[in-house]
């Protein structure tokens, strides 16, 4: 555990918690309803992102237009009809602060549970009201989903996970209006794997996407190279998804692999859209790379459809490794497909379908 980042949280008045179990903890962030660290067993390194400046003047970050300490938070969609004012003006892009960070109350249940819930009310700008909503999220372990292999390699990698389960409830709107939208944050510096179905298709929405040497189109999937020298965002339909992303990244001598798996449904309707297209279908999957110096960091995003009632769920799982470059490339290749030596090295180009 960083016990440094303990201490300037504190210092800044942030309220956390440290649950572990079997070696592996997870550090959560009451404001905002965050997950803000995964550690492996005997490891002090954290598997998501934290946003450095809170190193430096922890203050500075919650005295931000929109606060973001990092790791694994979960809001709202569609953005279109939240995030954007009246007009639909991009440039006046802005989140609720009943949503993030929202009014969290945190709580530790029997039986090895976490149970973070948000309740608020934002206006809808599609529907011209406002809505009050239940953002419920428990918590638990994951066991390793590779502990039942024989191969040597599993046992030389150190492991840590959990599963989420999030409900949503609208209380005053009937269907349509709001969804589940999850964001995991992990550093720059690696290569993001999007498992899809028929991989060589072209994904149907990309922005910036116009460098050569940013994405790979595989047989198995699309590869993004994360960098963090440029604001990207690629997007995947829910009929491509298998499910799961995942990310490869070098951390020094040892290397780590994030693995997040999801429920999706082809059928669904997934409110989430590009910028811009509001009313066209929805994305199962998005990838975003942020590009803001030394604050800079990847997010990967998965959606939840609605549905006929006022209440939607959703389960997803999130598994980490740390190990060296061969075992994680072993593991990443078990859980999502993903290859490191490229088999097509076809490049997608600025647009989209």
């Amino acid at each position: 555990m960083d016990r440094r980042l303990l201490r300037r949280l504190k210092k800044a008045g942030r309220e956390t918690r440290v649950w572990s179990r079997n070696g592996m903890r997870i550090l959560v962030l009451k404001d905002g309803g965050r997950l803000l660290g995964l550690y492996a067993p005997d490891s002090k390194e954290n598997f998501f992102w934290v946003n450095p400046r809170i190193y430096g003047d922890a203050q500075s970050v919650w005295k931000a237009k929109w606060p973001n300490p990092g790791g694994d938070r979960c809001w709202l969609s569609p953005a279109c009809g939240i995030h954007l004012d009246q007009n639909g003006d991009h440039a006046r892009y802005q989140i609720p602060e009943r949503i993030d960070p929202g009014y969290h109350d945190m709580e530790r249940w029997k039986g090895g549970m976490m149970r973070l819930c948000n309740v608020g009310k934002i206006f809808l700008r599609k529907a011209g009201k406002k809505d009050t909503f239940a953002l419920e999220r428990y918590v638990s372990w994951a066991e390793n989903p590779l502990c039942h292999m024989e191969e040597d390699w599993v046992g030389r990698l150190f492991y840590a996970g959990y599963s989420q389960k999030t409900r949503l409830e609208s209380l005053s709107c009937n269907r349509n209006n709001l969804s589940i939208w999850n964001i995991l944050q992990v550093p720059t510096g690696g290569e993001v794997f999007i498992p899809a179905y028929n991989g060589k298709s072209i994904p149907r929405a990309c922005l910036g996407m116009n460098s050569r040497n940013l994405v790979r189109i595989e047989d198995a999937g699309i590869i993004l190279r994360a960098d963090g020298k440029k604001n990207c965002m690629i997007s995947i339909p829910p009929q491509m998804s298998t499910g799961r992303i995942g990310y490869v990244r070098q951390a020094g001598k040892e290397w780590t692999l994030v693995v997040r798996s999801f429920h999706v449904n082809p059928s669904g309707e997934y409110l989430n859209c590009m910028i811009g297209a509001s009313g066209k279908p929805g994305y199962a999957v998005q990838c975003r790379i942020v590009s803001d110096g030394d604050a800079s960091h990847v997010e990967l995003h998965h959606h939840v459809p609605v549905n006929s009632s006022q209440v939607i769920y959703d389960t997803c799982q999130t598994w980490c490794f740390r190990g060296n470059q061969k075992n994680i490339h072993c593991a990443a290749a078990c859980l999502t497909g993903y290859e490191s030596v490229p088999s097509n090295r076809r490049c997608h180009r600025e647009g989209g379908l």
